[in-house]
């Protein structure tokens, strides 16, 4: 059942006889880790497990043990990478490794101790099973995750990091909805009058049960085919059949809350997002093209921001990674996150990572060059719309479009934990 066990930390695979001790732990440390994020579901997450491609990895729990308790678990699942699809241009060379799930360990309290101990025996695990690198897709620049993953550099790991730290941006949800519209002057809240006024009759549906899935899903995969991001980095909303059982299953978890935009009776904007522990997760957002010039993302925003008030509120709403001007502007607080790879101390990773980062050096050149001649809005919107004339102009909420957080990968994180993840 266990690979290997060094004091108390254990690693189990968890297609291992026997494993079923470890899964209980799992299941409790979800339910009282108050930081747990709902993609750590342990049904959910063995059901997305069970989805994916053949790999050269087997799916793995490293745990953290005090006697007979169970203390702080990660769950790693295997992960396929291509080089291309990360540096965007250069060889595809496959990379088989782990990505930590949900980009955080479970614990049953707080303690450097614990992320200490798990961190180790991860990389450790990552280095002696053979695999190419351990991915966390997002990872706040100061916790305790992080500063563990730097200090491996001197028993020889790498971190690398394919894009530099952005802004994390939340909202702290207060008590009341006039409390939190009391931050935006009279001119701003007149702004957005007008603009939602511009589109006519709307509604906003919430979608929550497993009886809502199918449409949502035909909907949302109609909208994802006219966004951008669908053009230049695959179908974010693929409506197939492990998308569909996998919805269904956070809905039965009660972890689904995702939302459709209807304007004069026609689907106009999706959003994917999800709510555990009081933290609602924005994990994806798309709209119709045709609607593109009145920032219809911004008006989304604001219709659910008014539902998360009025229905089983949430403490916070996180954006996830990524900086944008509208999740600046909606937002209360920030910290810093960003991707990183934890790369095994391999000469022939080494020799991999030096070709990515030299890719990625000469891309950020030619990007500062962009930006310092002041065509950067223009390129964007010329890899985005192919340069056509009728191309929206971008808005103070709607430049960013549908997703964010693909860092690294090429995938949202909703993607990354939803889909299978074969990337080659």
């Amino acid at each position: 059942m266990t690979t290997s066990s060094s004091d108390n930390v254990r690693v189990t695979f968890l297609d291992a006889p026997g494993a079923d001790g470890v899964l209980a732990a799992w299941a409790s440390l979800f339910e009282s880790d108050p930081a747990a994020y709902a993609l750590q579901d342990p049904t959910f997450v063995r059901a997305e497990l069970e989805r994916l491609p053949t790999s050269r990895h087997r799916a793995a729990i490293v745990s953290f043990h005090d006697g007979e308790r169970t203390l702080g678990l990660g769950v790693l699942a295997p992960k396929i990478l291509s080089t291309a699809r990360v540096s965007g241009v250069g060889p595809a060379i496959p990379l088989h490794g782990y990505r930590l799930v949900g980009n955080r360990f479970l614990v049953s309290r707080e303690g450097d101790d614990i992320a200490r101990a798990l961190v180790r025996k991860t990389a450790n695990f990552v280095n002696e099973s053979g695999a190419q690198f351990l991915l966390i897709e997002d990872i706040d620049r100061r916790s305790a995750l992080h500063a563990e993953m730097v200090a491996l550099s001197s028993e020889g790991f790498e971190t690398f990091t394919p894009d530099p730290f952005q802004p994390h941006l939340r909202i702290s949800l207060p008590a009341t909805a006039d409390a939190y519209w009391a931050k935006f002057s009279g001119k701003t809240k007149s702004t957005f009058r007008r603009k939602l006024k511009k589109f006519g009759e709307s509604k906003l549906v919430r979608i929550s049960t497993p009886e809502e899935v199918a449409e949502f899903l035909e909907r949302a995969h109609a909208i994802s085919k006219e966004t951008w991001q669908s053009r230049h980095l695959g179908l974010r909303i693929k409506n197939d059949d492990n998308e569909r059982a996998l919805f269904r299953i956070l809905a039965e978890r009660k972890l689904l809350r995702s939302y459709l935009w209807f304007v004069e009776g026609k689907p106009a904007a999706f959003l994917v997002g999800n709510q555990y522990k009081g933290t609602f997760n924005y994990e994806e957002v798309g709209y119709a093209g045709a609607f593109a010039r009145n920032s219809p993302g911004q008006m989304l925003l604001l219709q659910v921001l008014d539902d998360l008030f009025a229905h089983d509120k949430p403490d916070v709403f996180d954006f996830g990674f990524g900086d944008a001007e509208y999740k600046r502007l909606f937002s209360n607080d920030a910290s810093e996150s960003g991707v990183v790879w934890l790369i095994p101390p391999r000469l022939s990773m080494r020799a991999t990572m030096l070709v990515l980062r030299s890719i990625l050096r000469v891309k950020r050149i030619a990007r500062d060059a962009v930006k310092r001649a002041g065509l950067e809005s223009r390129f964007r919107q010329w890899v985005r719309y192919g340069g056509k004339k009728d191309a929206p102009a971008e808005g103070p909420a709607d430049s960013p479009g549908a997703t964010e957080k693909d860092g690294g990968s090429g995938q949202s994180k909703r993607e990354s934990a939803v889909e299978s993840t074969n990337d080659e």
